[in-house]
C-alpha cells in the first residue's frame, strides 16, 4: 500500500483559478494585516528595548512596560512613545463611504509641545500650584 505523493505544484494545477476580485482582496488584506503591531511588537521589530524607548522617551522602564500592556491609551502617549521610537502619529478616520480623514491636533498645543522640546517654552505649572500661587499672592496683598 504505497500513497501516491503530490508535489505542490500538482495541487495548485488542480485547484479552480481565483477571480481577479478575490486575488485582490486577499493582497489588501495581507497588507493590513501586516501593517499590525502592537507597541511592544513595533519596539521589538526595531530592535529597541525598553530601557531604551524609556530614555529617549523620558519616562522610567516600568512606565514603558505599563503602556506596552494597556489596551486603551491616550493620544499623547503614543505620540510621546511613537516620536521616541523615531516616526511621527497620525490618526484617521476611516468612514464607509470610502473617506479617509485625517484627525490632527489643535495647533497651538503642538506648537507648545514642540517648543518644550526645544527649551523655548516654559513648562506651565500644574493647576493646583497655579491656584495655590495666587492664593498667597492675594493674601499678602491684604496684609
Amino acid at each position: 500500500m504505497s500513497k501516491k505523493l503530490h508535489t505542490w505544484a500538482d495541487i495548485k494545477a488542480s485547484r479552480p483559478p481565483r477571480p481577479p476580485e478575490v486575488i485582490i482582496e486577499n493582497a489588501a488584506w495581507v497588507e493590513r494585516e501586516s501593517n499590525k503591531l502592537d507597541l511592544q511588537a513595533l519596539r521589538k521589530q526595531l530592535g529597541v528595548t525598553q530601557v531604551q524607548l524609556a530614555a529617549a522617551a523620558g519616562l522610567a522602564q516600568g512606565d514603558v512596560s505599563r503602556i506596552e500592556q494597556r489596551e486603551d491609551h491616550m493620544v499623547s502617549t503614543l505620540r510621546r512613545v511613537v516620536r521616541a521610537l523615531g516616526a511621527e502619529l497620525e490618526l484617521h478616520a476611516r468612514f464607509p463611504d470610502g473617506r479617509d480623514v485625517r484627525l490632527v491636533t489643535h495647533a497651538p498645543a503642538a506648537l507648545d509641545t514642540a517648543a518644550r522640546r526645544l527649551g523655548h517654552a516654559k513648562r506651565r505649572p500644574p493647576p493646583g500650584k497655579a491656584k495655590a500661587a495666587s492664593g498667597a499672592t492675594r493674601s499678602r496683598r491684604k496684609a
